[in-house]
This record gives structure tokens, C-alpha cells and sequence, in this order.
């Protein structure tokens, strides 16, 4: 079954990205909606924000596990494994953003894994895009595309850690 899957990426590459696409904005717009109720004390906002979240870190785990076969990258195997690499960690961050809301166990050791992580695949890629000698114009539209996806999720855990710190 996975081996059709990729075929079927493979073959619609694009299409499977605008997918992912619209699935991270569904899932980012449940997490807005459901971070809104629950700081206006509605009911019922919990089943928002698991949604939300969850289908974020779907997509991110997704995205990194067919990055390759999405974008058809043959060359260049040290980035690609940072990509990918990147993607989970950022997928383990939104879930330990998940189960840190809902203090569920094991959310700290996830956020603070997946955001060390993440933060250290953040700054390797600004170094790689701004300061780097990358030609490659596909890797610096993917890398991009990486630091945007990123930066949603640091300040989610910036927020969190300042609420924390002064609450």
C-alpha cells in the first residue's frame, strides 16, 4: 500500500502539496479558533484545538516522510535527511504543544524535545539559506517553505514559555 502511495505522489506532486497546504491551514485555523474559545472560557474548545493540532502534526510528519517523492530530489542526501529530520521534529512539537494544553503526560518532555530539536534545525536552515553557498533553487524554496512552517510553532512555544514564567 505504500509503495502505491508513493507512486501516486510521485505522479502528482503537485497536487499532493497544494493538499498539505490546505490541510496545514485547516488544521492552524482549528488552533486559532480553539486557542480563541478557550481564552474566551467556551465550551467545548478542547476538541478544536486536539483537532487542530493533531492534523498539523499529520501533515508535518507527512511532508517530512515524502519530501523526497513530492519534489522528486534525487541529490543532495545531507539535506533532504535535515529536512525530513526537521519535519518530525516539528510534528513531535506540535504534539507536545497538544498534550502540554490538555496536560496530558509526557507533553513537557515532547515540547521540550521536539522544540530543541526544532530550534536547532532552525537555525542550521537560516545559516543555510542567508549565509550558505545554496544554489540549488528548489532546496532554497523547500528550506523557506520549512522556516515559515517553523515559526508558527516557536512562538506558540515562546507563548507558552513566557504564560508559564508569569503566570
Amino acid at each position: 500500500m505504500q509503495d502505491e502511495l508513493r507512486s501516486y505522489i510521485k505522479s502528482n506532486g503537485e497536487r499532493v502539496e497544494k493538499h498539505i497546504a490546505r490541510g496545514e491551514i485547516m488544521g492552524l485555523l482549528l488552533c486559532l479558533i480553539g486557542i480563541f474559545m478557550m481564552m474566551q472560557k467556551f465550551a467545548h474548545h478542547a476538541p478544536l484545538m486536539i483537532t487542530g493540532l493533531s492534523l498539523l502534526a499529520f501533515v508535518y510528519a507527512f511532508h517530512g516522510n515524502f519530501l523526497a517523492d513530492i519534489f522528486e530530489i534525487k541529490e543532495q542526501r545531507f539535506l533532504v535527511l535535515s529536512l525530513r529530520a526537521s519535519y518530525i521534529a516539528l510534528a513531535v512539537t506540535t504534539l507536545g504543544i497538544l498534550f502540554k494544553l490538555q496536560n496530558w503526560t509526557g507533553g513537557s518532555y515532547m515540547l521540550l524535545a521536539g522544540c530543541a530539536a526544532s530550534g536547532v534545525f532552525f537555525l542550521f536552515f537560516v545559516y543555510k539559506l542567508f549565509l550558505g553557498k545554496l544554489e540549488d533553487e528548489q532546496m532554497r524554496i523547500l528550506i523557506n517553505n520549512l522556516i515559515v512552517r517553523m515559526l508558527p510553532a516557536l512562538l506558540i512555544v515562546a507563548f507558552l514559555v513566557t504564560s508559564v514564567l508569569y503566570a
